[in-house]
């Protein structure tokens, strides 16, 4: 049986979930935009859909109308939807919708779980998963996990998660479009977070006692430039903090370095 899909798109991962029709485009009968456009990637969404003249392509706008164009759909994917899917969407198509989350589930369920899995030193990585009622308490179809080390950021972590949904959907891309897998329920607790949690736990409070790892996992898990960073307070004024970490190769030796450029630099 050929199944037909939805693909509500954002970002890099809606332009890799769109790919997965290219040699089947008659199967992907909708694509959903938002018209927010949080990453600037509609138009190389837009782009890639130029050649599927089967596919109807809608901007977001409530939920209701949403609604109308879901009938008749078998299943939907949700590639980094940054909406809630609410209960009156959810019995709409067959069988139901495949979300694409940036996690190694059940920790990291919510927002910012790039930022969460260093301050909190949990496991990182990217789940393809069914949604229910919950948040990100869904059944597990596909996993995997992405290793980091000090020299990671929030910034480098984010991509490097987008890097490993966009190969683990094309390495399972038959199976999803199927409907040929094996589902897995999440049996431990995790860990959850809401988006607003991370300004708080961004904030670096002068007099407060921290071990040099929690201040170092602060400072590394927000350096995400351009969007703001960990930060203090003095005096009613707020300073941002980024950091870079690099390893070191070999040991500092001061005979290798050109002191007379340096000096040329600074006049």
């Amino acid at each position: 049986m050929k199944y037909n899909f939805a693909v509500f798109a954002c970002g890099d991962v809606g332009i890799a979930s769109v790919r997965l029709f290219r040699e089947q485009k008659d199967r992907l009968r909708l694509v959903v935009l938002d018209s927010a456009d949080f990453w600037n990637k509609n138009k190389n969404i837009l782009q890639e859909l130029q050649t599927y003249t089967n596919t109807r392509v809608i901007f977001y706008t409530n939920d209701n109308e949403l609604k109308k164009e879901l009938y008749g759909i078998d299943a939907v994917i949700l590639a980094y939807w940054g909406r809630l899917i609410k209960d009156s969407l959810l019995g709409i198509p067959r069988y139901g919708y495949i979300n694409l989350h940036t996690s190694y589930l059940p920790f990291g369920k919510g927002k910012h779980s790039h930022f969460w899995s260093i301050v909190e030193d949990t496991p990182y990585g990217v789940s393809i998963m069914k949604i229910d009622a919950g948040l990100d308490t869904g059944e597990i179809i596909y996993q995997r996990e992405i290793s980091k080390s000090w020299l990671d950021t929030g910034k480098s972590l984010y991509f490097k998660g987008i890097q490993a949904m966009e190969e683990l959907l094309e390495e399972k891309k038959e199976a999803l479009l199927n409907l040929d897998f094996t589902l897995k329920q999440q049996t431990e607790k995790g860990t959850f977070h809401f988006g607003r949690e991370i300004e708080e736990r961004s904030q670096i409070y002068l007099d407060r006692k921290y071990t040099a790892k929690e201040l170092l996992n602060i400072l590394r898990a927000r350096t995400f430039a351009p969007f703001p960073a960990a930060y203090f307070i003095e005096d009613g004024q707020r300073y941002e903090v980024r950091i870079n970490i690099s390893k070191v190769q070999k040991p500092f030796d001061s005979k290798e370095v050109d002191y007379e450029k340096i000096r040329e630099a600074e006049k």
